[in-house]
């Protein structure tokens, strides 16, 4: 429940009920799931896919932890990112069915 109150804080940008439920991970401790997985799934909110304006935290963190990401399509990332070299960059399902897969079945394949 605490998380709805949060994000519905983040919708209607109100600061006390954005800060209700804080991040239980250390940012250390998030690196280390982020290398620690065979797939990082990044999943952007949906002004950010719509308007492609800013890139979410996860965007830059888990390549910087030596994360793998597959992350959906936010023209942003093309800014920071190249596609299929430092970032795969899923544009639909099928596409993100078909990575994911991939790369579970094919690990040494990862940029």
């Amino acid at each position: 429940m605490l998380g709805w109150v949060q994000r519905g804080g983040q919708y209607f940008n109100l600061p006390y009920l954005r800060s209700i439920q804080k991040p239980k991970l250390s940012l250390g401790d998030e690196g280390d799931v982020y290398i620690s997985s065979a797939v990082s799934i990044n999943i952007h909110e949906d002004s950010q896919r719509k308007f492609g304006g800013d890139c979410n935290e996860r965007t830059f963190k888990i390549p910087m932890a030596g994360g793998f990401e597959i992350t959906d399509d936010v023209s942003c990332i093309r800014k920071y990112f190249k596609d299929g070299e430092e970032i795969i960059i899923a544009r639909n399902k099928a596409d993100w069915r078909e990575k994911i897969d991939y790369f579970m079945r094919f690990p040494e394949k990862e940029t």
